[in-house]
């Protein structure tokens, strides 16, 4: 389980539970969804009482440890946005603005207030909040020690609750208004082992 903290000062240390819930969709049946989330079919009976391997449609299955045995190479990743981007407002890395130097933790794009975010791997939501130049920031742990950081969304307009599955190219929500400047954008950030990392695999 990763502990995520961001790199703000008003952060909270994170640490969620290790298992979560998937919500079955058509066509789905437990060999495909142990794949996918990385667990065993015996598993999946166990820890939801099934005595048979019928499920069906809208059906909550908890999921014991989820991606945990996921490594790196494993994960697919995508574009967290839908449609295209457009240009970079804020690079990954150090800022000099003066004498001051700062460090950005992901990569900004410019991306219109209300378009679609979706997940750029297989994951679970494991935060959801506001942050301080961040706005409404969501957390996605994918497994082999990577996670990714997305928003700002739209408080109305998010999809997904803390604790749920989400598959890569699920929709997660609508952007919301810029936190900083006029112009709106999508923060993209990736963390391995706890420390933002260059988010280029995530990128066009």
């Amino acid at each position: 389980m990763i502990a995520l903290v961001l790199a703000t000062t008003s952060a909270p240390a994170f640490a969620a539970p290790d298992d979560a819930w998937y919500v079955v969709r058509p066509g789905d049946y437990l060999f495909r969804i142990a794949d996918l989330t990385d667990t065993t079919v015996a598993a999946l009976k166990r820890d939801n009482g099934l005595v048979s391997d019928l499920i069906h449609p809208e059906q909550r299955l908890r999921i014991t440890r989820p991606f945990a045995r996921t490594r790196a190479a494993g994960i697919i990743w995508r574009r967290p946005f839908a449609g295209t981007a457009g240009a970079e407002l804020r690079s990954f890395g150090d800022q000099r603005q003066g004498q001051i130097t700062t460090r950005h933790t992901g990569v900004d794009l410019a991306y219109a207030r209300g378009a679609r975010v979706v997940a750029p791997a297989h994951g679970v939501v494991r935060y959801m909040g506001e942050q301080d130049g961040y706005g409404l920031l969501m957390i996605i742990e994918h497994g082999g020690d990577f996670a990714t950081v997305l928003g700002p969304f739209a408080t109305a307009d998010v999809y997904v609750e803390t604790g749920r599955v989400v598959l890569r190219g699920d929709g997660l929500g609508l952007t919301g208004a810029p936190v900083e400047g006029n112009q709106p954008y999508l923060h993209i950030e990736l963390r391995r082992d706890n420390e933002a990392v260059d988010p280029a695999r995530l990128l066009p």
